[in-house]
């Protein structure tokens, strides 16, 4: 989970850098206000700084704090309520239409069945007026895919080892409807929630951070 003062998102990707050496989180441009914002964690804790910002990708680089480090894996079946659990990430690609994907955010925790029915496109946000790349998804069973607060969650495939390997970050829902909400405290629904949702190519979530970090990739299977 990332929360941003009173915002809540979801971690993507873990990813390095070998020009930088360092390690940093993939996280959607929207979830954060700019460049400079102190991310933290669902307790509190500060784990790392925004210092990267792309809209159309819906991109924000938030470099880790050297005592948080970082992990070679990503949540999968974790969402509130619900034991954290994880799978090493092994690979990179980019979606493709017919490819079925899991996605994972912070409340709702894992969804798979995100069918890839269209790719490429580019649409305007409504919550912030910006133009995104994005492919499209929907959930073939007809279930709730992500809702808000699973924003910057990572989006998946398994591979025949149980292994996964990304393909990019949730970005946007469509036709947001609410859906009950999975916090103990607070209202008793939550809005945003849907079963179709436009995701990110992680290709262009690591390479749109060229300016500010060279040779950024997804942290674990390529070092």
């Amino acid at each position: 989970m990332v929360i941003r003062g009173k915002a809540v998102c979801s971690s993507g990707f873990s990813a390095f850098s070998p020009a930088t050496n360092r390690y940093y989180m993939i996280t959607a441009a929207h979830c954060v206000n700019g460049v400079g914002d102190t991310i933290t964690n669902a307790v509190g804790t500060p784990i790392g700084r925004v210092i990267d910002v792309q809209q159309s990708p819906d991109s924000a680089l938030v470099e880790l704090f050297p005592e948080v480090g970082a992990v070679d894996w990503v949540f999968t079946g974790y969402g509130v309520g619900l034991d954290p659990s994880g799978r090493k990430v092994m690979s990179e690609g980019r979606p493709f239409e017919g490819e079925l994907l899991c996605a994972n955010g912070a409340l709702l925790g894992e969804m798979c069945g995100a069918k890839v029915t269209k790719v490429d496109q580019y649409v305007k946000s409504e919550a912030t007026g910006y133009v995104r790349h994005v492919n499209k998804v929907e959930q073939v069973a007809g279930r709730t895919l992500a809702g808000s607060g699973d924003s910057g969650g990572s989006v998946f495939t398994y591979g025949m080892d149980g292994k996964v390997s990304a393909r990019g970050i949730l970005s946007m829902s469509i036709h947001g409807y609410n859906c009950k909400n999975p916090l103990p405290t607070g209202n008793k629904t939550r809005p945003g929630c849907s079963e179709h949702a436009w995701i990110t190519n992680i290709y262009e979530n690591t390479t749109s951070h060229n300016n500010v970090v060279k040779s950024l990739r997804v942290q674990a299977f390529d070092r």
